[in-house]
Protein backbone atom coordinates (compact mmCIF):
# COMPACT_ATOMS: atom_id res chain seq x y z
CA UNK A 1 0.00 0.00 0.00
CA UNK A 2 1.18 3.39 -0.47
CA UNK A 3 -0.21 6.30 1.23
CA UNK A 4 -0.61 10.72 -0.73
CA UNK A 5 -1.66 12.41 3.26
CA UNK A 6 0.12 14.49 3.45
CA UNK A 7 2.00 17.80 8.27
CA UNK A 8 -1.21 18.23 10.09
CA UNK A 9 -1.69 14.48 9.72
CA UNK A 10 -4.46 14.12 7.25
CA UNK A 11 -6.31 12.93 10.17
CA UNK A 12 -6.71 16.15 11.84
CA UNK A 13 -4.61 19.17 10.91
CA UNK A 14 -5.17 21.58 8.06
CA UNK A 15 -7.70 20.42 5.45
CA UNK A 16 -6.74 18.48 2.32
CA UNK A 17 -3.21 19.26 1.26
CA UNK A 18 -2.88 21.78 4.05
CA UNK A 19 -1.49 18.91 6.02
CA UNK A 20 1.19 17.17 4.10
CA UNK A 21 2.07 14.60 6.62
CA UNK A 22 1.97 11.68 4.26
CA UNK A 23 -1.38 10.08 4.56
CA UNK A 24 -0.93 7.15 2.34
CA UNK A 25 0.62 3.78 2.54
CA UNK A 26 2.01 1.51 -0.15
CA UNK A 27 4.03 -1.58 0.51
CA UNK A 28 2.84 -3.87 -2.22
CA UNK A 29 -0.23 -5.91 -2.99
CA UNK A 30 0.44 -8.21 -0.08
CA UNK A 31 -0.71 -5.48 2.24
CA UNK A 32 -3.66 -4.14 0.36
CA UNK A 33 -6.94 -4.85 -1.27
CA UNK A 34 -10.61 -4.73 -0.75
CA UNK A 35 -12.16 -8.12 -1.35
CA UNK A 36 -15.76 -8.30 -2.61
CA UNK A 37 -18.27 -10.21 -0.57
CA UNK A 38 -18.79 -13.01 -3.05
CA UNK A 39 -16.91 -16.08 -1.82
CA UNK A 40 -15.36 -17.06 -5.13
CA UNK A 41 -13.85 -13.61 -5.60
CA UNK A 42 -12.73 -13.51 -1.98
CA UNK A 43 -10.95 -16.86 -2.34
CA UNK A 44 -9.34 -15.79 -5.60
CA UNK A 45 -7.88 -12.68 -4.02
CA UNK A 46 -6.84 -14.55 -0.90
CA UNK A 47 -4.94 -16.97 -3.11
CA UNK A 48 -3.14 -14.06 -4.79
CA UNK A 49 -2.22 -12.58 -1.44
CA UNK A 50 -0.93 -15.93 -0.15
CA UNK A 51 1.11 -16.41 -3.32
CA UNK A 52 2.72 -12.98 -3.01
CA UNK A 53 3.31 -13.60 0.69
CA UNK A 54 5.11 -16.87 -0.12
CA UNK A 55 7.32 -15.12 -2.66
CA UNK A 56 8.13 -12.45 -0.14
CA UNK A 57 9.17 -15.05 2.42
CA UNK A 58 11.48 -16.63 -0.13
CA UNK A 59 12.92 -13.20 -0.79
CA UNK A 60 13.72 -12.52 2.87
CA UNK A 61 12.68 -14.87 5.64
CA UNK A 62 13.99 -12.34 8.15
CA UNK A 63 11.05 -10.14 7.16
CA UNK A 64 8.43 -12.80 7.86
CA UNK A 65 6.98 -11.08 10.95
CA UNK A 66 6.64 -7.83 9.02
CA UNK A 67 4.80 -9.47 6.12
CA UNK A 68 2.67 -11.46 8.52
CA UNK A 69 1.29 -8.30 10.13
CA UNK A 70 0.73 -6.92 6.63
CA UNK A 71 -1.38 -9.89 5.52
CA UNK A 72 -3.20 -9.97 8.85
CA UNK A 73 -3.97 -6.25 8.63
CA UNK A 74 -5.17 -6.58 5.06
CA UNK A 75 -7.48 -9.50 5.86
CA UNK A 76 -8.96 -7.51 8.74
CA UNK A 77 -9.98 -4.86 6.22
CA UNK A 78 -11.47 -7.34 3.75
CA UNK A 79 -13.57 -8.98 6.43
CA UNK A 80 -15.19 -5.63 7.32
CA UNK A 81 -16.03 -4.61 3.73
CA UNK A 82 -19.57 -3.64 2.75
CA UNK A 83 -20.82 -2.10 -0.50
CA UNK A 84 -21.68 1.60 -0.42
CA UNK A 85 -25.24 0.76 -1.48
CA UNK A 86 -25.59 -1.64 1.44
CA UNK A 87 -24.47 0.96 3.97
CA UNK A 88 -26.47 3.78 2.39
CA UNK A 89 -29.70 1.75 2.39
CA UNK A 90 -29.29 0.46 5.95
CA UNK A 91 -31.70 2.12 8.43
CA UNK A 92 -28.93 1.90 11.03
CA UNK A 93 -26.62 4.23 9.06
CA UNK A 94 -26.40 7.73 10.58
CA UNK A 95 -27.74 10.43 8.21
CA UNK A 96 -24.37 12.23 8.17
CA UNK A 97 -22.53 9.07 7.06
CA UNK A 98 -25.20 8.29 4.46
CA UNK A 99 -24.76 11.77 2.99
CA UNK A 100 -20.97 11.41 2.86
CA UNK A 101 -21.19 8.05 1.09
CA UNK A 102 -23.58 9.50 -1.49
CA UNK A 103 -21.11 12.33 -2.04
CA UNK A 104 -18.34 9.76 -2.56
CA UNK A 105 -20.35 8.25 -5.40
CA UNK A 106 -20.51 11.68 -7.05
CA UNK A 107 -16.81 12.36 -6.44
CA UNK A 108 -15.84 8.99 -7.90
CA UNK A 109 -17.86 9.67 -11.05
CA UNK A 110 -16.27 13.12 -11.39
CA UNK A 111 -12.80 11.57 -11.09
CA UNK A 112 -13.60 9.14 -13.90
CA UNK A 113 -15.42 11.46 -16.28
CA UNK A 114 -13.67 14.79 -15.78
CA UNK A 115 -10.20 13.91 -14.48
CA UNK A 116 -10.07 10.78 -16.68
CA UNK A 117 -8.81 8.65 -13.83
CA UNK A 118 -9.26 4.84 -13.85
CA UNK A 119 -12.81 3.52 -14.03
CA UNK A 120 -12.72 0.55 -11.69
CA UNK A 121 -14.37 -0.75 -8.52
CA UNK A 122 -12.32 1.39 -6.14
CA UNK A 123 -14.40 3.37 -3.63
CA UNK A 124 -17.56 1.39 -4.25
CA UNK A 125 -17.14 -0.34 -0.87
CA UNK A 126 -16.89 0.94 2.68
CA UNK A 127 -14.96 -0.24 5.73
CA UNK A 128 -15.29 1.07 9.27
CA UNK A 129 -12.00 0.22 10.99
CA UNK A 130 -13.13 1.87 14.23
CA UNK A 131 -9.81 3.64 14.58
CA UNK A 132 -8.30 6.96 13.55
CA UNK A 133 -5.64 5.68 11.13
CA UNK A 134 -5.44 2.74 8.77
CA UNK A 135 -1.65 2.42 9.07
CA UNK A 136 1.37 4.11 10.62
CA UNK A 137 4.33 4.99 8.38
CA UNK A 138 7.92 5.12 9.58
CA UNK A 139 10.28 7.64 7.93
CA UNK A 140 14.00 7.81 8.60
CA UNK A 141 17.02 9.81 7.44
CA UNK A 142 20.66 9.95 8.58
CA UNK A 143 21.50 12.55 11.19
CA UNK A 144 23.41 14.69 8.71
CA UNK A 145 21.80 13.82 5.40
CA UNK A 146 18.56 14.49 3.56
CA UNK A 147 18.65 11.22 1.68
CA UNK A 148 15.76 9.17 2.99
CA UNK A 149 16.29 5.62 4.18
CA UNK A 150 14.82 3.19 1.64
CA UNK A 151 12.87 0.00 2.22
CA UNK A 152 12.61 -2.29 -0.80
CA UNK A 153 9.74 -4.64 -1.57
CA UNK A 154 8.79 -6.97 -4.41
CA UNK A 155 6.42 -5.54 -7.04
CA UNK A 156 6.45 -1.88 -5.94
CA UNK A 157 10.23 -1.47 -5.59
CA UNK A 158 11.89 0.79 -3.02
CA UNK A 159 9.98 3.30 -0.91
CA UNK A 160 11.02 6.07 1.45
CA UNK A 161 8.85 4.76 4.27
CA UNK A 162 7.61 1.55 5.86
CA UNK A 163 4.02 1.01 6.97
CA UNK A 164 2.40 -0.95 9.78
CA UNK A 165 -1.23 -1.72 10.54
CA UNK A 166 -0.60 -1.07 14.21
CA UNK A 167 1.15 1.82 15.94
CA UNK A 168 3.13 -0.32 18.40
CA UNK A 169 5.50 -2.01 15.90
CA UNK A 170 5.87 1.27 13.99
CA UNK A 171 7.09 3.12 17.06
CA UNK A 172 9.21 0.11 18.03
CA UNK A 173 11.01 0.22 14.67
CA UNK A 174 11.41 3.99 14.97
CA UNK A 175 13.00 3.50 18.38
CA UNK A 176 15.53 1.02 16.94
CA UNK A 177 16.34 3.32 14.03
CA UNK A 178 16.89 6.19 16.44
CA UNK A 179 19.37 4.04 18.35
CA UNK A 180 21.24 3.56 15.07
CA UNK A 181 21.58 7.32 14.72
CA UNK A 182 18.71 8.08 12.35
CA UNK A 183 16.31 10.99 12.55
CA UNK A 184 12.88 9.32 12.61
CA UNK A 185 9.25 10.29 12.19
CA UNK A 186 6.11 8.16 12.60
CA UNK A 187 2.95 9.42 10.90
CA UNK A 188 -0.59 8.15 11.21
CA UNK A 189 -2.02 7.47 7.76
CA UNK A 190 -5.64 7.84 6.73
CA UNK A 191 -5.71 6.39 3.20
CA UNK A 192 -3.92 3.95 0.97
CA UNK A 193 -3.79 2.73 -2.61
CA UNK A 194 -3.22 -0.74 -4.02
CA UNK A 195 -2.05 0.80 -7.31
CA UNK A 196 -4.97 -0.75 -9.14
CA UNK A 197 -4.22 -4.35 -8.12
CA UNK A 198 -7.46 -4.49 -6.16
CA UNK A 199 -10.55 -2.38 -5.52
CA UNK A 200 -9.53 0.13 -2.86
CA UNK A 201 -12.27 0.59 -0.27
CA UNK A 202 -13.42 3.85 1.22
CA UNK A 203 -12.26 3.85 4.85
CA UNK A 204 -13.81 5.63 7.80
CA UNK A 205 -10.34 7.10 8.37
CA UNK A 206 -10.69 8.98 5.07
CA UNK A 207 -13.92 10.76 5.93
CA UNK A 208 -13.48 14.49 6.45
CA UNK A 209 -15.71 17.27 7.68
CA UNK A 210 -15.73 18.93 4.26
CA UNK A 211 -16.57 17.18 0.99
CA UNK A 212 -13.66 18.76 -0.87
CA UNK A 213 -11.19 17.24 1.58
CA UNK A 214 -12.59 13.79 0.89
CA UNK A 215 -12.47 14.52 -2.84
CA UNK A 216 -8.79 15.43 -2.49
CA UNK A 217 -7.98 12.03 -0.98
CA UNK A 218 -9.88 10.10 -3.65
CA UNK A 219 -8.35 12.07 -6.54
CA UNK A 220 -4.86 11.54 -5.10
CA UNK A 221 -5.26 7.80 -4.63
CA UNK A 222 -6.84 7.23 -8.03
CA UNK A 223 -3.95 9.15 -9.61
CA UNK A 224 -1.64 6.50 -8.18
CA UNK A 225 -3.74 3.85 -9.90
CA UNK A 226 -3.19 5.65 -13.19
CA UNK A 227 0.58 5.93 -12.98
CA UNK A 228 3.25 4.60 -10.65
CA UNK A 229 7.03 4.53 -11.16
CA UNK A 230 9.11 2.04 -9.21
CA UNK A 231 11.76 3.44 -6.87
CA UNK A 232 10.71 7.09 -7.24
CA UNK A 233 8.50 8.16 -4.34
CA UNK A 234 8.97 11.88 -5.01
CA UNK A 235 7.79 11.57 -8.64
CA UNK A 236 4.78 9.45 -7.65
CA UNK A 237 3.67 11.61 -4.77
CA UNK A 238 4.21 14.91 -6.56
CA UNK A 239 2.21 13.72 -9.56
CA UNK A 240 -0.69 12.51 -7.40
CA UNK A 241 -0.62 15.70 -5.33
CA UNK A 242 -0.78 17.81 -8.50
CA UNK A 243 -3.76 15.84 -9.83
CA UNK A 244 -5.36 16.17 -6.40
CA UNK A 245 -4.98 19.94 -6.35
CA UNK A 246 -6.14 20.44 -9.93
CA UNK A 247 -9.04 18.07 -9.37
CA UNK A 248 -10.30 19.73 -6.20
CA UNK A 249 -10.32 23.14 -7.83
CA UNK A 250 -12.30 21.81 -10.81
CA UNK A 251 -14.65 19.91 -8.51
CA UNK A 252 -15.45 23.00 -6.45
CA UNK A 253 -15.92 25.12 -9.57
CA UNK A 254 -18.42 22.58 -10.88
CA UNK A 255 -20.26 22.40 -7.56
CA UNK A 256 -20.54 26.18 -7.41
CA UNK A 257 -20.05 26.20 -3.64
CA UNK A 258 -18.39 29.58 -3.09
CA UNK A 259 -18.10 29.04 0.67
CA UNK A 260 -16.05 25.87 0.28
CA UNK A 261 -14.07 27.33 -2.59
CA UNK A 262 -12.97 30.18 -0.31
CA UNK A 263 -11.95 27.64 2.35
CA UNK A 264 -10.03 25.75 -0.30
CA UNK A 265 -8.12 28.87 -1.40
CA UNK A 266 -7.22 29.79 2.19
CA UNK A 267 -6.02 26.24 2.89
CA UNK A 268 -4.06 26.21 -0.36
CA UNK A 269 -2.32 29.49 0.47
CA UNK A 270 -1.40 28.31 3.96
CA UNK A 271 -0.05 25.10 2.56
CA UNK A 272 2.06 26.86 -0.05
CA UNK A 273 3.54 29.14 2.59
CA UNK A 274 4.26 26.22 4.86
CA UNK A 275 5.86 24.24 2.04
CA UNK A 276 8.04 27.23 1.19
CA UNK A 277 9.36 27.31 4.76
CA UNK A 278 10.05 23.58 4.76
CA UNK A 279 11.75 23.42 1.36
CA UNK A 280 13.79 26.53 2.11
CA UNK A 281 15.09 24.93 5.31
CA UNK A 282 15.73 21.67 3.47
CA UNK A 283 17.89 23.54 0.94
CA UNK A 284 19.88 25.25 3.72
CA UNK A 285 20.46 21.93 5.47
CA UNK A 286 21.61 20.30 2.24
CA UNK A 287 24.27 22.99 1.89
CA UNK A 288 25.27 22.56 5.53
CA UNK A 289 25.71 18.80 5.22
CA UNK A 290 28.16 19.28 2.35
CA UNK A 291 30.56 21.17 4.60
CA UNK A 292 33.62 19.47 6.03
CA UNK A 293 33.27 20.40 9.69
CA UNK A 294 33.13 18.47 12.94
CA UNK A 295 29.92 16.67 13.94
CA UNK A 296 29.64 18.84 17.03
CA UNK A 297 29.72 22.01 14.94
CA UNK A 298 27.38 20.54 12.32
CA UNK A 299 24.84 19.52 14.96
CA UNK A 300 24.95 23.01 16.42
CA UNK A 301 24.31 24.61 13.01
CA UNK A 302 21.62 22.06 12.17
CA UNK A 303 19.72 22.80 15.37
CA UNK A 304 20.04 26.53 14.70
CA UNK A 305 18.42 26.12 11.26
CA UNK A 306 15.59 24.02 12.67
CA UNK A 307 14.97 26.59 15.40
CA UNK A 308 14.93 29.29 12.73
CA UNK A 309 12.27 27.31 10.87
CA UNK A 310 10.12 27.13 14.00
CA UNK A 311 10.50 30.87 14.59
CA UNK A 312 9.57 31.64 10.97
CA UNK A 313 6.47 29.48 11.31
CA UNK A 314 5.45 31.22 14.54
CA UNK A 315 5.86 34.62 12.87
CA UNK A 316 3.83 33.51 9.84
CA UNK A 317 1.09 32.16 12.08
CA UNK A 318 0.87 35.32 14.15
CA UNK A 319 1.13 37.88 11.34
CA UNK A 320 -0.72 36.31 8.39
CA UNK A 321 -2.72 33.36 9.70
CA UNK A 322 -4.55 35.06 12.57
CA UNK A 323 -3.06 32.50 14.97
CA UNK A 324 -4.40 29.52 13.02
CA UNK A 325 -2.94 26.52 14.90
CA UNK A 326 -3.43 23.74 12.36
CA UNK A 327 0.30 23.11 11.92
CA UNK A 328 1.42 23.55 15.54
CA UNK A 329 1.75 19.84 16.21
CA UNK A 330 3.84 19.27 13.11
CA UNK A 331 6.25 22.10 13.89
CA UNK A 332 6.63 21.18 17.57
CA UNK A 333 9.53 18.87 16.76
CA UNK A 334 11.29 18.90 13.39
CA UNK A 335 14.09 16.72 12.01
CA UNK A 336 15.46 15.45 8.69
CA UNK A 337 12.93 12.64 8.40
CA UNK A 338 10.00 14.96 8.98
CA UNK A 339 11.23 17.47 6.39
CA UNK A 340 11.60 14.69 3.84
CA UNK A 341 8.09 13.40 4.51
CA UNK A 342 6.80 16.77 3.30
CA UNK A 343 9.24 17.31 0.44
CA UNK A 344 8.26 13.94 -1.00
CA UNK A 345 4.74 15.18 -1.68
CA UNK A 346 5.59 18.66 -2.89
CA UNK A 347 8.96 18.68 -4.67
CA UNK A 348 7.62 18.54 -8.24
CA UNK A 349 4.01 19.67 -7.84
CA UNK A 350 4.71 23.02 -9.57
CA UNK A 351 6.34 21.14 -12.46
CA UNK A 352 3.35 18.87 -13.00
CA UNK A 353 0.91 21.78 -12.76
CA UNK A 354 2.95 23.69 -15.34
CA UNK A 355 2.95 20.63 -17.61
CA UNK A 356 -0.86 20.49 -17.28
CA UNK A 357 -1.14 24.12 -18.40
CA UNK A 358 1.32 23.58 -21.27
CA UNK A 359 -0.99 20.84 -22.54
CA UNK A 360 -3.99 23.19 -22.64
CA UNK A 361 -5.45 21.65 -19.47
CA UNK A 362 -6.24 18.54 -21.48
CA UNK A 363 -5.94 15.56 -19.15
CA UNK A 364 -5.27 13.00 -21.86
CA UNK A 365 -2.41 15.04 -23.31
CA UNK A 366 -1.12 15.77 -19.81
CA UNK A 367 -1.10 12.11 -18.80
CA UNK A 368 0.62 11.16 -22.06
CA UNK A 369 3.41 13.65 -21.29
CA UNK A 370 3.72 12.35 -17.73
CA UNK A 371 4.06 8.81 -19.05
CA UNK A 372 6.89 9.96 -21.31
CA UNK A 373 8.63 11.44 -18.27
CA UNK A 374 8.06 8.24 -16.33
CA UNK A 375 9.77 6.22 -19.06
CA UNK A 376 13.00 8.23 -18.77
CA UNK A 377 15.95 7.19 -16.60
CA UNK A 378 15.59 8.80 -13.17
CA UNK A 379 18.39 11.35 -13.63
CA UNK A 380 16.90 12.57 -16.92
CA UNK A 381 13.41 12.62 -15.43
CA UNK A 382 14.56 14.69 -12.46
CA UNK A 383 16.40 17.09 -14.75
CA UNK A 384 13.31 17.77 -16.85
CA UNK A 385 11.13 18.21 -13.77
CA UNK A 386 13.63 20.63 -12.25
CA UNK A 387 13.51 22.65 -15.47
CA UNK A 388 9.71 22.76 -15.29
CA UNK A 389 9.95 23.79 -11.64
CA UNK A 390 11.89 26.94 -12.51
Amino acid sequence: MRMKGKMAERAGFEPAWGDKTPIRFRVGSVMTASVPLRCVEYCNRLFKISLVFSLLCLNSCAQISYYYQAVEGHLDITQRTKTLEEVISSPETPPSLRQQLQQVQQIRQFAIETLQLPDNESYTQYVDLQRKFVVWNVYAAPRFSLTAKQWCFPIVGCLSYRGYFSSEPAFSEAKELKKEGFDVYVAGIRAYSTLGWFADPLLNTMLSKETWQLAALIFHEKAHQLLYVQDDSIFNESFASAVEEIGVQLWLEQQGTSKYFEQFLISKQRNQQMIFLVLNTKQKLEELYKQKISEIEMLKLKNALLEELQKDYKKLKETEWKNYQGYDHWFAEVNNAKLLSVAMYEEYVPAFKKLFEENQRDFKKFYDQVRLLAALPKNERDHKLNELNQ
